[in-house]
């Protein structure tokens, strides 16, 4: 019997989980067996279980950005980690070990190229990190999603495919998403959200902001959310607001968020990039400063040129800039039905084309 085994690494983050989800689904479809590969205790082990999808978790931790003692625990975990990984992809036999991002790859897709199997980097940002760029000189292929970041890796080495993205994110109805969050659907309604570990700095700023939109307090609605550790604080201070909102501390079901908003205020990820841009969503976009090689804020800059959307710089960020961009958007879409884009084939398929030609050759 034929082995239609991948191997996804993938997790740590949903910014990798997802796309890496979306691209399992795709290859499920299409007679595949997805395996992902995930850290130890990952927080997607539940969701990735909840899709139908089997899992392994070898250690992993991320390098330190300073030196300290850490790096001997990033050194024990790498090193127990890639045997591991070692282990699985020997037992699995997949045609192809795909990393999604994140140092979960770097240890898995190592092992496949010392195993001699087929492997992919895909690089969700404008701009790759160091561990993609040196793996990039043994992998078969690196998928991309922005043309751009092709001068970063070997000549004639990458394609692109775009981010992948769960397709029922264009699915959901507005009205029905308003009433699962108790929202007026005669409000304009604005997502906030950091990504999953929430932003407190967004958090923080809009509430100030509030009290320079009091005025629209009928006419403005928000669904927040605010990452866990931020949940009870940011709580505290809506229930002080006189504005309508739902909040919550993680919200599995983005399509719905999407859905029921007007405009949304959040990171520069690339896969909520990837969402914002399939569904034609005005943003003002806030990006990390402290991301690898400002990476955020130059998907940010990629992104604004093709798509409605406005960047203020976390160190410029303050309610009255806020408020201001806030209202400039309100006056313009306020009334407005967004138009979410149609695609003639999803980045997952185009990925999913890349592995099975491997396969083919």
């Amino acid at each position: 019997m034929e082995n239609k085994t991948v191997i996804i690494a993938a997790g740590g983050t949903g910014g990798h989980l997802y796309p890496g989800i979306a691209l399992a689904r795709e290859l499920s479809g299409r007679g595949y067996v997805p395996i992902f590969v995930v850290k130890e205790n990952d927080i997607g082990s539940s969701i990735i279980s909840s899709e139908g999808f089997s899992y392994k978790q070898i250690p992993a931790t991320g390098l330190p950005r300073k030196i300290s003692l850490k790096i001997f625990l990033f050194i024990y975990n790498f090193v127990k980690g890639l045997f591991n990984a070692f282990f699985i992809v020997k037992k699995a036999q997949p045609i192809v070990v795909i990393g999604m991002g994140g140092y979960i790859s770097f240890p898995v897709l190592v092992a496949g190229i010392i195993l001699r199997k087929k492997t992919i980097i895909h690089e969700q940002n404008s701009i790759p990190g160091l561990a993609n760029k040196i793996l990039s000189y043994c992998v078969n292929n690196v998928a991309l999603s922005y043309a751009q970041s092709a001068k970063y890796f070997p000549n004639g080495k990458s394609t692109l495919t775009g981010n992948p993205v769960r397709k029922e994110i264009i699915n959901a109805d507005k009205n029905e998403s308003l009433q699962v969050f108790g929202l007026s659907k005669d409000k304009f309604t604005i997502l906030v959200f950091g990504g999953s570990q929430g932003a407190s700095k967004i958090n923080s700023t809009l509430i100030e902001a509030m009290d320079k939109l009091v005025e629209f307090k009928d006419e403005i609605q928000f669904l927040h959310i605010t990452g866990k550790a931020n949940y009870e604080a940011t709580s505290l201070k809506y229930a002080k607001q006189p504005f309508t909102y739902a909040l919550y501390p993680y919200l599995e079901n983005m399509a719905c968020a999407y859905a029921a908003s007007d405009m949304v205020l959040c990171r520069a990820g690339a896969t909520t990039l990837a969402e914002l841009a399939l569904l034609a969503l005005p943003s003002v976009l806030v990006p990390f400063a402290y991301a690898t090689n400002n990476h955020q804020q130059k998907n940010a800059e990629l992104y604004s040129k093709n798509y409605q959307a406005q960047i203020i710089q976390e160190k410029y960020l303050t309610p009255e800039l806020l408020a201001e961009k806030i209202l400039s958007f309100y006056s313009i879409h306020g009334n407005k039905q967004n138009n979410r884009k149609v695609t003639s084939k999803w980045p997952q398929e185009k990925l999913a084309d890349l592995i099975v030609n491997f396969q083919t050759k």
